[in-house]
């Protein structure tokens, strides 16, 4: 069973901005986002998942669209992340 923590954040633009963090995740839990994140172009989703056991695995979930611009350009895409913690390294990052 994991000892760690989960954290959910966006990373681009030189930062990361965490949206939220479970410690010590229980095994088969589902974990969700209640509002959606709205990634920008040059952003990115990403799951810190830290004090794994051998064989853990994480599960990640998204579901979302793309918004567009009036000239075609992506504009942004709301997300909506569910993480389950599947028992059984040390740590694993999702992107």
């Amino acid at each position: 069973t994991p000892t760690g923590d989960i954290r959910v954040s966006v990373d681009g633009h030189g930062y990361r901005h965490f949206l939220t963090e479970q410690d010590i995740p229980a095994a088969a839990t589902l974990y969700w986002e209640n509002e959606p994140t709205h990634l920008s172009e040059g952003e990115s989703l990403t799951v810190r998942f830290t004090g794994a056991t051998n064989n853990d695995s994480l599960q990640l979930y998204l579901e979302g669209f793309w918004h567009r611009r009036a000239k075609g350009a992506d504009f942004g895409c709301p997300i909506c992340a569910a993480v389950v913690v599947i028992p059984s390294q040390s740590e694993h990052e999702v992107k």
